[in-house]
């Protein structure tokens, strides 16, 4: 005799949970943020550099122009490596600061 079908639970891993309330994160960690076990934590001195980047495009600069800028002053990326424009318009698509 065939027992009857009966529908499969659906799991969902805890990290996922985590991930959809914002309290996990995986990938490269976003300028302005570190990973500390796994959650992103804002790094202050970032994101004061967010702040004068959107001061500075709010005074009409271009991306190009904010790149140049924070090169000539020594501020490195992420990646301690220097600005390029393209960089520049990612931290403005993911920085909740409009």
């Amino acid at each position: 005799i065939a027992k009857p079908l009966t529908p499969r639970r659906a799991s969902v891993h805890p990290s996922m949970i985590k991930q959809q309330h914002g309290l996990m994160f995986k990938g490269p960690t976003p300028y302005g943020y570190d990973m500390v076990n796994g959650m992103l934590v804002l790094n202050l001195v970032e994101q004061t550099v967010i702040q004068s980047m959107h001061r500075m495009k709010a005074e009409g600069m271009t991306y190009h122009e904010i790149a140049h800028e924070l090169n000539s002053k020594g501020c490195l990326n992420k990646r301690n490596t220097v600005w390029y424009t393209g960089a520049i318009i990612s931290v403005f698509k993911n920085s909740k600061v409009k």
